[in-house]
């Protein structure tokens, strides 16, 4: 069986986050955080957040952790940007979010020991203690790029040491690993989940009469794809109501498009 380290992609459309490496947590602590202003040249939040910890919304986590074994929750503590506090204008910060999104940290607590063909690179903290570098061979997805496994190297363990565990860490390691099960679900939920993400986002612009929200939403989504985005929607800023009208028409068209896909897997299966 193979195992799966949970990390998400840099990209910049997303925010991301800054977080000091190697904070304690697995007492209850909370981590402190910061929106990134370096790696980040947009504000959508995705599902997982590019960090130095596995941070995700609040409700992918407690869904996780409900479906799931060993998954533990962590809080976080926000501390602001130092570009935030000296700013004249935060609306020109184009990494920082424009809505309030609850998050959170996951990790586990269960280590599980690697065999000696393990290929790794261990080193010594000042204090003596040892941890795991680095790893040699293994698969990654570096961007567009896909490394496969080099053979006969990797991680290796007994399959018997995580037959009860979805999540675990490594011994002397700090990345969190998941399953196949838990891989094939994140997968399967993650358009789900971006779609209704954004309509979210859209329908709480639009409530609020928040036009530049609603279009700042629309014009990152469009990029992503790749698309141009429809010339009503520009002549539309001109009128408020008109804008509104056309912004629920789209909410709608999104809303049966995955309404579609759902009834299409169900005839699938």
């Amino acid at each position: 069986m193979k195992i799966y380290k949970i990390r998400p992609r840099s990209n910049p459309i997303y925010a991301s986050i800054h977080a000091q490496m190697r904070q304690p947590f697995e007492q209850g602590e909370r981590i402190r955080v910061t929106w990134n202003d370096y790696l980040s040249k947009g504000n959508v939040i995705p599902d997982f957040l590019y960090s130095s910890y596995v941070i995700c919304k609040r409700e992918i986590a407690m869904e996780l952790k409900q479906r799931f074994e060993k998954l533990e929750i962590g809080e976080l503590e926000w501390h602001k940007n130092p570009k935030e506090i000296v700013a004249k204008d935060i609306r020109r910060l184009r990494w920082l979010p424009k809505e309030e999104v609850d998050l959170l940290h996951i990790y586990s607590k269960i280590y599980i020991p690697i065999l000696p063909q393990s290929t790794v690179i261990i080193e010594k903290k000042a204090n003596g203690e040892e941890y795991i570098d680095s790893y040699i061979g293994v698969e990654s997805i570096i961007g567009t790029k896909h490394i496969l496994r080099e053979e006969e190297k990797g991680i290796f363990i007994q399959q018997k040491e995580i037959k009860n565990f979805d999540f675990f860490r490594i011994e002397k390691s700090y990345p969190l690993l998941c399953t196949e099960n838990v891989k094939e679900y994140i997968e399967k939920s993650n358009n789900e989940n971006k779609i209704k993400g954004l309509q979210y986002r859209l329908q709480n612009a639009l409530r609020t009469n928040n036009v530049n929200l609603f279009m700042d939403i629309l014009i990152t989504a469009h990029a992503y794809i790749g698309k141009e985005i429809h010339k009503l929607f520009i002549r539309a800023l001109e009128n408020e109501d008109e804008f509104k009208t056309l912004g629920y028409a789209f909410l709608i068209g999104l809303l049966n498009d995955g309404n579609k896909e759902n009834q299409n897997e169900g005839n699938e299966q």
